[in-house]
């Protein structure tokens, strides 16, 4: 599983790091995918959208809520402190 979310994590990096930030995972605990945006993306208001875009709503990537080795609930974004 680790390695179906790392690959959908590669297909939002560029998108990110275009940006000046980048995107870390963290865990995949009971069916929730944790992940940290770091550089420029840390707390940019547009976090949960771009998240939401790359693996919920079928944007680059969220075709792994498709997968069928693979069910998320909800993915999680980390900040520094956690």
């Amino acid at each position: 599983m680790r390695l179906e979310i790392e690959k959908t994590l590669e297909t939002l990096r560029p998108m990110l790091q275009a940006d000046g930030g980048d995107v870390e995972f963290v865990d995949y605990f009971n069916h929730v995918v944790y992940v940290r945006l770091t550089g420029a993306c840390e707390g940019c208001p547009h976090a949960n959208l771009t998240l939401q875009n790359g693996f919920v709503s079928g944007g680059n990537g969220g075709a792994i809520l498709n997968s069928g080795s693979l069910t998320l609930q909800s993915v999680s974004l980390l900040n520094n402190a956690n």
